[in-house]
């Protein structure tokens, strides 16, 4: 069995031979671990995504784009900006194109068939022959964290208790957006979609369930029934505890949730509980045991966490969000060796 046959019968609930691993590091994170260990880049990949199993292909924007200023380093097709923080923290969402709630209805999408190109995807697809499990990515803000991004954090939640007409208006132009990816990703022979929105906290909903359900879930379903009705698969991302509507998610067709974070859910109460109906990827925790532990502690973490999540055999190995450089290089290691010492 290869690795795409083992993504592919973990998403559907068939059998495999050892799961999928996929595994994401910061270049902060990889660089300190090929210092460390004398490893090459190819080498180090190796260990995160075994023989190359899974890939992204991705289209690239071709318009152009807000000038940087004051309020940020650059700006995306959306109009949204963005700076980047020194370290290993990344890219800040720090300004917002729709300022007003009265300006919504004058906002406009970028373009997918004008504005992006998809030649190095297909190229990309081509090249691979068949070989990896090839996931197109939508998981940047499909709705929730796009509006959010759209109007700044706080005007969007505000948005959605009071301003729910605009909200649903707003959303309705982004699943035409979406839709129009996702047709042009089909078109270029993908296995699965990543979708993604970070609705949830260490404790929680960021929003009430009920309204989540009423603004996102109705646009998420129409989005994967495109997907599935192509037959392909939908990797859903979402941070925290999002417990009270993984059952909605299930609903809306999603196979897939990651990043399983074991500090906010519980990851025997998940397998039990939907174990039978959802495949899950990550749980090894990078806040807690991968941070804080030794490495015989994360090497008893991968342990547990394979045999719990992968109880009813649909996991995909990896840990509970992209792995940083303040996690020490000798439990990357010891993860790295569990993998491959308990994955059998």
């Amino acid at each position: 069995m290869n690795g795409k046959e083992r993504f592919v019968n973990v998403l559907s609930g068939k059998p495999v031979d050892r799961f999928p691993v996929m595994t994401w590091m910061s270049s902060f994170a990889q660089k300190k671990y090929i210092a460390h260990y004398g490893v090459s880049p190819d080498e180090l990949w190796n260990l995160q995504n075994p023989n190359g199993s899974f890939q992204m292909p991705s289209c690239k924007y071709t318009g152009e784009t807000k000038k940087p200023d004051s309020e940020a380093g650059w700006y995306d097709e959306f109009g949204v900006g963005w700076k980047s923080e020194p370290g290993d923290i990344g890219a800040i969402n720090t300004a917002a194109p729709i300022k007003n709630i009265e300006d919504i209805k004058k906002y406009q999408f970028p373009d997918v068939q004008t504005e992006y190109s998809f030649d190095e995807a297909v190229s990309q697809i081509a090249k691979l022959n068949g070989s990896s499990f090839l996931a197109a990515n939508q998981a940047s803000g499909t709705f929730f964290n796009k509006y959010r991004f759209l109007r700044g954090f706080e005007d969007g939640l505000v948005d959605m208790m009071i301003n729910q007409n605009e909200v649903e208006y707003l959303l309705d132009q982004l699943l035409e957006y979406q839709l129009a990816l996702a047709r042009k990703y089909i078109a270029c022979g993908v296995n699965a979609v990543n979708t993604g929105d970070d609705v949830a906290l260490q404790k929680g909903l960021v929003i009430n369930p009920d309204v989540w359900r009423k603004l996102i879930k109705p646009r998420q379903k129409i989005l994967n029934d495109l997907y599935k009705s192509a037959g392909l698969y939908v990797i859903h991302h979402c941070c925290g505890d999002c417990r009270s509507i993984i059952k909605d998610y299930i609903e809306t067709g999603v196979d897939c949730l990651n990043p399983i974070q074991p500090e906010t859910m519980p990851i025997e109460d998940l397998a039990d509980e939907f174990g039978s109906d959802l495949t899950f990827y990550g749980g090894v925790g990078v806040q807690g045991v991968m941070q804080n532990g030794t490495p015989k502690d994360v090497d008893n973490a991968v342990k547990i966490t394979i045999r719990t999540l992968g109880a009813h055999g649909r996991y995909i190995i990896g840990a509970s969000h992209t792995i940083q450089d303040c996690i020490p290089v000798e439990n990357v290691h010891a993860y790295f060796e569990a993998v491959e010492k308990y994955n059998q």
